[in-house]
């Protein structure tokens, strides 16, 4: 599909407006470095639009510097939090007029960017504080709602500059904060700011700078982690709450060996949940389409992940049809938080991922446990096997449920062995009798809710 029937095709309405904003500025910015790249072969080192109509003015292109000028005045204007359909549609119009202009109408369109999160990945453990878990989202961090949200920026003369700061500076404005607590050590500055304020998805803001110019050598990386999450505990300390955080690829324009930075990431924050008393969740959240494909990869590698082909064992691929099909159904429901994350993992082509099916089986089996406990006044307790009981005892469910629902609450709960750390025991790893076992569980449970307590 070419990029300017990509946007007049493009859906308006209240619950897709900030992804269409987002992908209207990433249409034009595609058209833009298309154009810098025929001017001087070579990419542009900076995607944010004031830098790309810099280039065009020193280029000669006036025009569509007046036109990138127009689209930014007009983003700018666009209440974000509640964005207008009117302006997102001028704001598209705008687009389409730069694109005629640039003569770029047979430019194929590039899905490269995800605005609103959209859940990819999880890996789920057991420690002292409870079930915890590590999910990877495709999005814009902003709209990840956690307590204490972690990003990277550099710093000059206190003005802070960075693609996830400016975003979030534009969002919410940043300008006036001022630090709870700040940790400097050589090389790196840690810095804590509450928003509760600015009505932003998170409560509190930690801003990481390295002074460090070139590439990132994984020993200070490691280092870098390390004092971060030293930091977080400090903050429990002083009453920051941190029972979820948000985290975006830490200083990912400085490091070369994406692959290696990413397994610190995910063995820190393991570490980090296995270890603290009151983190449940890290949220790292993605932006763009390849970065999000090389990190799902390098997760489940590092998690030592086992596949499964579907399409050529029809007991499974039947199963997985019609567990695809009650899904379907529950889609706008109350259970479509935990319904569209496993719907995906199971529409994956060729090779299904084993553990990553269970833990999202795990998920929707939890929201399906506090659903029913809503529906009967029962406090939801966060602790899934005492929830169960709690059902059965009262007879509220009937025991083989309880049984299903326990089965699929312990393949979800698989401790996390990465490819260097494998487990005692034996089996090492879920199989394809314990995926038969989770999606059976969880065929019998949906339409068990579906039969007596779905309105």
């Amino acid at each position: 599909m070419t990029i300017i029937n990509f946007l007049k095709n493009l859906k308006l309405d209240d619950d897709n407006l900030f992804e269409s904003i987002g992908q209207i500025l990433d249409s034009t910015v595609q058209v833009i470095e298309e154009i810098i790249y025929d001017i001087k072969k070579e990419k542009s080192i900076s995607n944010a639009l004031g830098d790309l109509e810099k280039i065009l003015i020193e280029n000669g292109k006036l025009e569509l510097a007046e036109k990138l000028s127009r689209i930014r005045k007009l983003r700018k204007s666009i209440n974000i939090k509640e964005p207008e359909i009117q302006k997102v549609d001028e704001l598209r119009k705008n687009a389409i007029s730069l694109i005629e202009s640039a003569k770029a109408e047979n430019q194929v369109y590039k899905f490269r960017v995800q605005y609103i999160p959209k859940l990819v990945n999880s890996s789920s453990l057991d420690s002292k504080n409870g079930f915890c878990k590590f999910n990877l989202y495709h999005g814009s961090i902003s709209h990840i709602s956690c307590n204490t949200l972690i990003i990277s920026a550099s710093e000059i003369e206190n003005t802070f500059n960075g693609q996830v700061y400016n975003a979030l500076n534009w969002l919410f404005d940043l300008s006036n904060l001022k630090p709870v607590s700040v940790l400097n050590i050589p090389n790196l500055k840690v810095s804590c700011y509450e928003t509760k304020k600015l009505n932003t998805y998170f409560d509190h803001l930690i801003i990481i700078n390295s002074n460090l110019d070139i590439s990132i050598p994984r020993h200070d990386l490691e280092n870098y982690y390390n004092h971060t999450f030293s930091f977080l505990q400090y903050l429990e300390r002083i009453g920051v709450e941190t029972s979820s955080i948000g985290i975006t690829f830490l200083f990912g324009n400085s490091i070369i060996d994406k692959s290696e930075a990413i397994e610190i990431l995910i063995q820190k924050s393991l570490e980090w949940l296995k270890h603290v008393n009151k983190s449940t969740t890290i949220n790292c959240s993605i932006f763009y389409t390849s970065l999000v494909e090389l990190f799902n990869n390098t997760m489940n590698q590092y998690l030592n992940r086992k596949y499964i082909n579907h399409d050529s064992n029809p007991i499974l691929n039947s199963l997985i049809l019609d567990i695809k099909t009650i899904l379907m159904n529950q889609e706008k429901g109350s259970l479509d938080e935990g319904v569209k994350p496993l719907f995906d993992a199971l529409s994956v082509k060729d090779k299904i991922n084993v553990e990553l099916i269970c833990t999202f089986s795990r998920t929707l089996c939890e929201i399906v446990v506090r659903e029913i406990q809503l529906k009967h006044n029962i406090k939801f307790s966060g602790d899934l096997l005492n929830s169960i009981e709690k059902l059965r005892s009262e007879n509220i469910i009937a025991p083989w449920i309880s049984s299903y629902m326990h089965g699929i609450r312990i393949l979800g709960n698989k401790s996390v062995h990465p490819m260097n750390q494998p487990p005692l025991y034996s089996p090492k790893s879920l199989d394809y009798n314990d995926l038969l076992i989770s999606l059976t569980g969880i065929k019998a449970i949906i339409e068990f809710y579906n039969s007596n307590f779905k309105q």
